[in-house]
């Protein structure tokens, strides 16, 4: 690696860490200059790790072929979160919008894909349901990811049982 030629010149070397021990490899060789005179010359190297932001793009799906309104804008919502430091963020924090479809309730989000019971006539999540405006938990292992969350879909969320 050669001598910066001024103080503070930066080298940039970006790339994914080692999945398993979360480590970089950096190389240095040495060139040797034949035109210098023989001895011993020390270059100081300042290693500085930035981490990189995670980036997360949360995707709604309203769940259905029917005119929905009031869908989280934007969708898909970009989520930035600095990952890698002892502070980072554990959590996304999902759009406030309450969808609405007619004659339906709104039931949360859905990190599946969901089931239609016909006895009830509501949909089931068999994943993680989250609340508007609720909080989506991030692995921060993975770097730059899709999430899909399914709005559920309630014809009534308190059914009369008769016995």
């Amino acid at each position: 690696m050669p001598a910066p030629l001024t103080e503070g010149d930066l080298l940039d070397i970006t790339g994914l860490a080692n999945s398993v021990s979360s480590t970089y490899t950096l190389s240095a060789g040495v060139r040797v200059d034949m035109d210098l005179p023989s001895g011993t010359y020390i270059y100081t190297y300042n290693l500085i790790a930035v981490a990189n932001p995670i980036v997360y793009n949360i995707i709604y799906y309203k769940n259905t072929t029917e005119t929905v309104t009031s869908m989280p804008n934007p969708n898909p919502q970009i989520v930035s979160i600095d990952g890698g430091t002892p502070t980072a963020q554990s959590y996304a924090t999902l759009s406030n919008s309450i969808p609405v479809l007619a004659d339906k309730v709104f039931g949360g989000w859905c990190d599946t894909t969901t089931t239609f019971d016909s006895n009830t006539e509501n949909q089931v999540c068999s994943g993680t349901i989250y609340q508007a405006g609720g909080q989506y938990g991030i692995d921060q292992t993975v770097s730059d990811a899709n999430i899909t969350l399914y709005a559920i879909w309630l014809s009534d969320p308190f059914p009369v049982v008769w016995s």
